[in-house]
Parts: structure tokens; sequence; C-alpha cells
């Protein structure tokens, strides 16, 4: 797969520092995005942010040093967590960065403007640190069975989701999925066959998935798409992609062949419906109980439930 090159932006609030420092990053093969002012900087964070398009590192000159509490605060806002990006504060001079200091996180730095190879080193060193607390906050986020994201992310990121969705006035949709009779397959072919059985189905699912999507095991045969930016309508062509995917997908043991179901609860909302995480999922849970009750292997949509 080809690598995207780093994107950097560049939040040149003292712009008579850009132009140098612009080249010099371009000439490191980074992508750089430049704005000139705090409300630019924050709609482009808040862009990438909701297009799923993260910066590796922000480099920050700001207007003056001693008042750079408020782009920092801005900036730092935009970042769901320490290692979402790096920040790199770029200064005029050496020596401003004492008060604003206690702002920075784990994978932050400062730099003087004046000395290009300091800059460069500072701005490698700062994506290495980034890139190797992704890496270690990754194991404590990931199923290790399926290789998808835990419970403990998923309903992290479900509550920012819902909240992102009512502040820009998006869509985001919900699958839940449940195994249909999984223990027989625990019982018949022991556990750590049925394992196997959800770490295969773990990597149907995520292919069945788009990169924005945040495909989870939320429980034992119990799994979870969160889909940003996605209505009710494209939701459910997922959800036939996956009872395909689904539908190929065969196991031998012991001599035997046999496949697997799944029952699936889809909803979506908007930014305008004003409802709660909890009960977000809850409406996707509902419509994954009354597939069940259909008769399984397959999905039943939340609004067909109508006032039940």
């Amino acid at each position: 797969m080809e690598e995207r090159p780093r994107r950097v932006l560049l939040a040149s609030h003292a712009s008579a520092i850009a132009p140098s420092v612009e080249a010099l990053l371009r000439s490191r093969g980074f992508d750089v995005i430049t704005t000139r002012d705090v409300l630019a900087t924050a709609d482009v964070l808040e862009q990438a942010a909701a297009s799923q398009t993260p910066f590796e590192l922000v480099v920050l000159a700001p207007l003056a040093a001693g008042g750079a509490t408020f782009e920092l605060d801005t900036i730092i806002a935009n970042r769901e967590d320490d290692f979402a990006h790096s920040l790199l504060l770029l200064l005029a001079e050496p020596g401003d960065e004492g008060a604003l200091g206690s702002k920075f996180g784990a994978t932050d730095d400062w730099a003087c403007s004046a000395d290009e190879a300091d800059l460069l080193r500072r701005v490698d060193l700062a994506i290495q640190r980034r890139e190797l607390l992704r890496r270690l906050q990754g194991d404590s986020i990931t199923d290790f069975k399926t290789g998808l994201f835990n419970d403990r992310y998923f309903f992290r990121r479900l509550i920012e989701e819902v909240e992102r969705t009512r502040r820009h006035r998006l869509a985001v949709a919900l699958i839940l999925i449940d195994f249909d009779d999984f223990r027989q397959i625990n019982t018949r072919y022991q556990h750590q066959f049925g394992n196997f059985v959800l770490g295969t189905f773990g990597r149907k699912l995520r292919s069945a998935s788009r990169q924005i999507d945040l495909p989870s095991r939320i429980g034992g045969d119990e799994f979870a798409l969160l889909m940003p930016s996605t209505a009710l309508d494209e939701a459910t062509l997922v959800a036939s992609r996956i009872l395909s995917v689904v539908a190929d997908c065969r196991f031998e043991r012991n001599g035997e062949s046999f496949g697997i179901s799944v029952s699936m609860g889809v909803d979506a909302i908007h930014g305008e419906d004003r409802v709660a995480p909890e009960e977000f999922l809850e409406r996707a849970d509902a419509a994954l109980y009354e597939a069940k009750r259909r008769g399984k292997g397959r999905f039943v949509l939340y609004p067909e439930l109508g006032s039940k």
C-alpha cells in the first residue's frame, strides 16, 4: 500500500515566519497546509477531525508568545487526545516558552524559527514520539481475539461521534451485530475453535467496512460498527454487504463443514435529532432484538419498529 505524505498544519499567525518554514517543511516531503489566523486554524482542524484525515503535526507560530495562550487552547481543544497530533510551538526567540509549557502534552515541543537544523530535528522527534505513543495506545484499545477495537474504545468513540454529529449537523450510523447460536459452535467444536471463528469474522467485518468506520468487538460474540458521517440508507447497504460476506464464510472442523449467521440492528441519527449516546445504542439494540425475533440471519432498521 502506498504511504501518503505526512500532513502538517502550519498555523502561521505570525505571518513573517511562514514562507521560510513552509518551504523547509515541504523540502522534507511533508504535505503542508498553512493558515494565517486562529479562526482559520480552528476551522481546518475541525474539518480534519470530521473527515478522519488527521494531521501528524501542528506547527504554531503565534502572534506573540506572551499572548499565545488563546491560540494554544484553540488547537489543543480540537484534538481528541494527547496523541491525535503533535504540537510544535515555533518562537521567534528562545526564552518565551516557559509560561506556555504547562499546556504541552506528551508529544509536544517548542523550537526557535531562526535555527533550521534544530527545527527539523524537533519536527522529526515530535512525529516519532507521537507514532510511538500511538502504537502503545493501540495495544490498549484493541481486542486481542479479533484485532478490532475493544469495547472501552468503542463506547468512548460513540460518545464523541454523537457529540460531533450535533456540533457539525452531520449524520452517524450504528450497526449492532450478534452471532446466531454461537454457543453451539463452542459446545460442538470447543472454545479455541470458537475464538478462531470470531477472529475470522473480525477480519471479514473489517474488510466490509470503510476506512473511517470503527468495527469493534463489544462482548463475547457481539460486535458493533460505528460509521461517522453516514446516513441510514448507506448504513443499510453496509449491513447488506456484511450479510453477503457472512453467507460466503465457511468453516471446516473434524470433517464437518458449516457456516455462520448473524443478526443486526441498524440505526442512524442526525445532528438535529438530539439523541443521547445511550439512547442511540438502545435503539440499535431494539432493532437487533427484532431481527432475532423475526428469525435471525437478517438485519432490521430501527425506523421500521415504529412505536414499539
